[in-house]
């Protein structure tokens, strides 16, 4: 199966209430009936758009590196691991993404870099940097929309 990455845009509110702890994170992220808008599915891309943005496996400083790994963290389990961005922090990173080229993504795409510096899923070639521009341009979308609302995002790996 592997590590699959999520993203979901989720109302200030909820978020407000799962920090409270007076809804479970569990019945957020595998219940679609508080989302603000359909989530977005990273597949197995999660880490390599991670790398590609911030040229490091984990981790970083930018406010890039709070993109899909990194920032406030809810949960992190061998199972789960589940960040949230606030509305504020949304709106940030959207707008960084925004200013990042798809030439400066180019720049770290280095497979065999990528394998050995064990970048899930650790099975880089070539032919993969079409498949995480796509995925890069979705994610570029998803934080747009989401900002637009001003909704909060949360991002689960499982």
């Amino acid at each position: 199966m592997g590590m699959i990455g999520y993203i979901k845009a989720i109302s200030p509110e909820l978020l407000q209430s799962i920090l409270a702890n007076t809804i479970s994170l569990t019945e957020v992220v595998f219940n679609n009936d508080h989302l603000a808008e359909e989530s977005l599915d990273l597949d197995k891309a999660w880490n390599g758009i991670h790398y590609l943005l911030t040229g490091v496996p984990w981790g970083g400083d930018s406010i890039l590196a709070n993109t899909i790994l990194g920032g406030n963290v809810l949960e992190d389990s061998d199972f789960i691991s589940v960040f949230y961005k606030t509305p504020s922090q949304v709106k940030k990173i959207s707008a960084a993404l925004s200013e990042f080229s798809e030439q400066e993504l180019a720049i770290h795409y280095n497979p065999d870099k990528m394998n050995n510096l064990h970048i899930y899923p650790m099975t880089w070639s070539q032919d993969d940097f079409s498949h995480l521009l796509e995925y890069f341009r979705l994610l570029s979308k998803y934080y747009q929309s989401a900002s637009e609302k001003k909704n909060a995002i949360l991002i689960y790996i499982l």
